[in-house]
């Protein structure tokens, strides 16, 4: 009789278990059916196929291989600038051209 009853507290044990889990994953699953929010609205549109020019823009600096330093071999007033900035000069090319006015009078004064 002992024997019986403990076969039958160990099954009523395990039957119990199995109605705690069986009831307690059909609780979960509607309450995760209630917490989900519902899905957002999108927009689509339909795919077309054309010419697209690609290009790219960047931010930065540019500075020269070489760079070359000019100094006069006479001082006076520049009266014109026959460069722009970063245009390519080459040797002989006349830079800067300085106000003649002193040295002729000097020359003529020399006379």
């Amino acid at each position: 009789m002992r024997h019986s009853l403990s076969i039958s507290l160990v099954l009523l044990g395990i039957v119990s278990a199995a109605a705690l889990a069986v009831s307690g994953c059909a609780r979960n699953e509607a309450a995760e059916q209630k917490a989900m929010p519902p899905l957002p609205q999108v927009t689509v549109a339909a795919a077309i196929s054309r010419q697209v020019t690609e290009f790219d823009e960047f931010t930065g600096r540019f500075e020269a291989v070489e760079r070359v330093e000019v100094r006069p071999r006479v001082s006076g007033y520049i009266s014109s600038v026959n460069f722009k900035d970063g245009s390519e000069v080459r040797k002989g090319d006349v830079l800067f051209v300085i106000d003649p006015r002193p040295y002729v009078a000097e020359r003529d004064k020399a006379r």
